[in-house]
């Protein structure tokens, strides 16, 4: 009985999918309110230790990411050659992240972002640190269809991916050996171009309802701008002033994972379809904040090359004309 069942179920699942007709033409938008949450790496405010004389018992201290909402937006035209379609996608994330810390008596904190003190032992008794990320990423992708069964379509991609990664970090350390208050206030900005590919499938189990996934890597060449200064706030003195500028290719990745729910029409709108699907968004080497190492030779610097990566929900209403 259960094998007739699902026998009728996928027979009237097949009808229903062939019954419907494939879009051959006409142009669609898209839009798509996004709950993402972001994860920096190499930027803690310090190390805090039981000791300020040695780091037996320590931790580092790192910044509490924030879940923020963004936007998608999304437009195109779907051309009647061979299933082809091209758009423009965009992505859109303005989010923060904070944290402070407070050494215990007889601890300390140890900075990592100030320049080295020639007296050895420089550490606080307390920091705070405060993150912002502006993200922008805009994709011209054409698309085709590719038919393998009534179920199942994969969605080749190819096309061009430019990217605005803009990051403010502020400190502050005081205490300890300090003689006034320490602030660092760092830019990380990041524009560049480049090709995109991926693909994406989409597996219908019901008349209006599908699982689907999409990938999409991209190779941005671009130009850093970093900016850093460093200052005593009570003696009003600057410690630091720095930028720097240059060139670099950087990886990109995207991947989402849903469920679509779809409905066709006969009319001008010929297709409406809601999705709820979890986002994952790569990008290398973002961080290129620059850190001193040594009191001897203050141009003695390294950059971190932290990946920043991007984590969360959308919900998507496509429409299709």
């Amino acid at each position: 009985m259960k094998k007739i069942i699902g026998m009728i179920i996928a027979a009237y699942a097949i009808a229903s999918v062939q019954a419907e007709d494939v879009l051959q033409h006409g142009a669609f938008f898209s839009l798509a309110p996004v709950y993402w949450k972001a994860d920096g790496e190499g930027l803690a405010l310090g190390v805090l230790s039981r000791s300020f004389l040695d780091l037996k018992q320590s931790q580092v201290k790192n910044l509490n990411f924030e879940w923020d909402f963004g936007f998608e937006l999304g437009i195109g035209y779907r051309i009647p050659h061979d299933l082809w379609s091209f758009s423009l996608n965009l992505k859109h994330l303005h989010t923060t992240a904070e944290a402070s810390a407070h050494a215990q008596e007889g601890g300390a904190l140890f900075p990592l972002w100030t320049l080295p003190s020639f007296s050895l032992g420089q550490f606080a008794e307390k920091a705070h640190g405060h993150w912002r990320l502006h993200l922008g990423l805009l994709d011209f992708l054409m698309e085709k269809q590719l038919r393998c069964s009534p179920f199942l379509s994969l969605f080749p991609k190819l096309g061009l991916r430019t990217s605005w990664i803009r990051q403010k970090y502020n400190l502050e350390y005081a205490g300890g050996s300090f003689s006034s208050e320490q602030t660092v206030r760092m830019k990380n900005k990041f524009w560049g171009i480049g090709p995109a590919i991926g693909a994406g499938g989409d597996w219908r189990w019901a008349r209006h309802l599908s699982f689907f996934a999409e990938l999409l890597a991209s190779i941005n060449y671009g130009q850093f701008y970093l900016h850093q200064d460093e200052d005593q706030r009570k003696e009003k003195q600057k410690v630091l002033g720095l930028h720097g500028i240059y060139k670099q290719s950087v990886f990109m990745a995207d991947m989402t994972a849903g469920v679509r729910f779809s409905h066709f029409y006969s009319r001008t709108l010929k297709q409406v379809f809601v999705e709820i699907a979890w986002d994952q968004v790569f990008l290398n080497g973002q961080n290129q904040h620059m850190r001193f190492v040594s009191s001897q030779a203050l141009g003695e610097m390294v950059s971190n090359q932290g990946a920043l990566a991007l984590k969360g929900f959308h919900v998507k209403a496509q429409f299709d004309f």
